[in-house]
């Protein structure tokens, strides 16, 4: 298209200069140079157009795709609970993080009364670290690294090994013998975008498992006394083993556990 228009304007400017030809030099220049500027100027025009054309067709095209996707993500949801066959994804990602031979790291926080929590809880076969804070407030990290257990305060920067042993830490996930405590199934919105849920009463409190259309978990809620706690929940598998993970930190001071537990008598 600029080549078609640049032959046109190159025809125009040859007649031009035939006309003229009685004319003396000096015109001769001028017109030539006012017939260059005039082509240049009509390219120009021409490439703006094109360009702004190009831009427009493009940001339509990405607005229609990103309506479309959240269209299909919307509908799809539903289409994936009423075709889905593949058994219970909370007992699956269960079964999955029991045999898997590298770390498994679960994050889960909530707020409530303004006050947001975390915890992330790593393990790696019997051994774990249990890391829970509340945002300026308290952080406290539990480890069992096989042998030993250990306590951390990470505001004292403080550690101590615990003679009590521990009975191990809630991942928040299901047993692997849990699928007889499933009830129910079904869509819920939270925070505006809608989920697949999965319900299991564990030992009289309802849990909820939610899923995105992709059976990826995003949140976990829990029942207790017809009051119910919503938490975004992740899991993630690591492709490799770390062991490193399950040591008291390079900077914290050991104590016996008796100082330990003493430093928050003071």
């Amino acid at each position: 298209m600029k080549k078609f228009i640049a032959i046109i304007s190159a025809l125009v400017i040859a007649a031009s200069m035939t006309a003229c030809a009685a004319d003396n030099d000096a015109n001769e220049t001028a017109e030539t140079t006012a017939a260059t500027t005039t082509a240049a100027e009509t390219e120009a025009a021409t490439e703006a157009t094109e360009t702004e054309t190009t831009s427009a067709a493009e940001a339509e095209a990405t607005e229609t795709e990103a309506e479309t996707e959240a269209e299909t993500s919307t509908e799809n949801i539903e289409d994936v609970l009423a075709s889905r066959a593949d058994g219970l994804w909370a007992i699956d990602l269960a079964n999955k993080a029991s045999q898997w031979s590298a770390n498994v790291k679960v994050n889960v926080s909530y707020e409530m009364g303004g006050v947001v929590s975390n915890m992330e809880i790593e393990t790696l076969g019997d051994k774990f670290i249990s890391k829970v804070e509340v945002v300026d407030m308290m952080s406290s990290t539990q480890i069992f690294d096989g042998t030993n257990y250990y306590m951390i305060d990470g505001v004292k920067k403080t550690y101590c090994i615990n003679p009590n042993g521990s009975e191990g830490v809630d991942n928040y996930m299901l047993a692997v013998d849990e699928t007889d405590s499933f009830t129910d199934a079904g869509i819920e919105e939270i925070g505006g975008t809608k989920y697949i849920y999965e319900e299991y009463d564990r030992m009289g409190e309802i849990t909820r498992y939610y899923f995105d259309e992709f059976g990826n978990l995003a949140h976990y809620s829990v029942n207790m006394y017809g009051e119910v706690t919503y938490m975004t929940m992740t899991v993630e598998f690591a492709d490799e083993a770390d062991e490193t993970v399950f040591a008291p930190p390079a900077d914290c001071t050991e104590l016996s556990y008796d100082d330990y537990i003493n430093q928050y008598m003071e």
